[in-house]
């Protein structure tokens, strides 16, 4: 069952929040695929399993570093996972979701996502089954169509 309450939707016990919907900046640019510096701890601390929660605010990794530290999340322990404003578009989510299934909150704020990740999310909470929080807030989501959908 889907429910809207205020700026709150729900399936079943899954909390998906949209708290204030706006435009992400423009992400058009390239990067090489290097880690930051500062972020090399965070994920050899990762890799070692010493993480509860992945925390990656305004890291600004774009799709194919999310991925890489997404990779190692199914063998861990990490039960929350930050992931705002890293640049992740609709389809660096198709990429990372099969890797997310011990989460419980999951925050994906701040990127670029839209009306199909979305949808990408509803069709895969069977692969998802821990989830209970996922917060969606300013990203390129069309808040009218989506509560159209959730009808």
């Amino acid at each position: 069952m889907i429910e809207i309450k205020d700026d709150v939707t729900t399936a079943t016990d899954l909390e998906i929040s949209f708290l204030s919907v706006k435009t992400a900046p423009n992400t058009h640019k390239t990067k090489a695929l290097k880690l930051p510096e500062k972020y090399d701890s965070v994920y050899r601390l990762l890799q070692k399993d010493r993480l509860d929660a992945l925390d990656l605010t305004n890291a600004e990794l774009g799709d194919d570093l999310t991925v890489k530290f997404c990779l190692e999340l199914p063998r861990k322990k990490v039960r929350s996972a930050k992931l705002i404003r890293n640049k992740l578009t609709d389809n660096g989510l198709g990429r990372i979701l099969p890797y997310l299934a011990n989460l419980i909150t999951l925050n994906l704020s701040q990127n670029s996502l839209t009306e199909l990740s979305v949808d990408l999310l509803l069709s895969n909470l069977g692969q998802l089954p821990q989830l209970k929080n996922l917060i969606l807030s300013q990203n390129r989501i069309k808040e009218r169509s989506v509560r159209q959908k959730l009808k």
